[in-house]
């Protein structure tokens, strides 16, 4: 599957912008919050977020499965995965429930930076093309660290 460069980086962008990744300061961990304490004392909040949490769930088994044929991307693999790790966080779920997800999110960041590389040498892709893919590697990098520093706090 070959994207024109321009494409790529308008596809980067708006994803970026969906996912809230296009500043460094996590906003959404107070968004988080509220929606977890509403979610606590709102039964059928609770039961969408959790409907939600398994369609992200069958979501990402059906994207792994059509990535080992060939008929996804590492690209499309990783948004995937973003949608369930923001899912769960959703529902508070705990650390150790998280930090799997949120290392598979950094190994397919990295697989998709070197990609981008890739493409780069051969002229593929712009050398600018690789800098929104590198802040969402170090915005998966950051989480799981955080994921990490919770889990070793309690």
């Amino acid at each position: 599957m070959n994207t024109p460069p321009l494409l790529t980086m308008v596809g980067l962008t708006a994803f970026c912008i969906l996912c809230g990744c296009s500043k460094p300061e996590d906003k959404s961990k107070t968004a988080s919050t509220a929606t977890n304490v509403v979610a606590s004392l709102d039964p059928e909040l609770t039961r969408l977020l959790e409907e939600r949490l398994q369609v992200a769930r069958s979501m990402l088994e059906a994207e792994e499965k059509k990535l080992q044929i060939n008929r996804s991307t590492t690209e499309e693999v990783f948004r995937v995965l973003t949608v369930l790790v923001k899912a769960q966080s959703a529902l508070a779920v705990t650390p150790q429930e998280q930090i799997p997800l949120l290392e598979r999110q950094v190994t397919l960041a990295k697989q998709l930076e070197q990609e981008v590389r890739k493409k780069i040498q051969v002229g593929a892709a712009a050398p600018s093309d690789e800098l929104p893919v590198r802040y969402r590697r170090l915005t998966a990098e950051c989480d799981l660290v955080k994921a990490k520093n919770r889990l070793n706090a309690k």
